[in-house]
């Protein structure tokens, strides 16, 4: 698996979010059983993050490195929800049909 960082697209696989794309938004050493907190910029955003499981998450691509300037001069939910509708490959599959 990928290592996790700030701004990489991951998709959950267990949970009631399942096949969900997020973006994670921060990494708590704190939390040892769920240290990844991600968002989606709609169902999850930045004022209702969610924490994660690293293990119910499956890696799915690393934004350019403009998409995480962007990020990290200012994370919000609208930059956020831009990266995860444009690495969410399901929806992305159905619109091309």
């Amino acid at each position: 698996m990928e290592e996790l960082a700030f701004g990489t697209v991951v998709q959950s696989v267990c949970g009631r979010d399942r096949y969900r794309v997020f973006l994670v938004v921060e990494l708590d050493d704190r939390d040892t059983v769920r240290p990844v907190v991600i968002a989606d910029g709609s169902l999850r955003k930045l004022s209702g993050r969610k924490h994660k499981n690293p293990s119910h998450l499956r890696f799915v691509a690393q934004p350019t490195e403009e998409e995480l300037q962007s990020l990290k001069d200012s994370l919000d939910d609208e930059k956020i929800l831009t990266i995860c509708k444009k690495y969410d490959l399901i929806k992305n599959n159905f619109k091309s049909t």
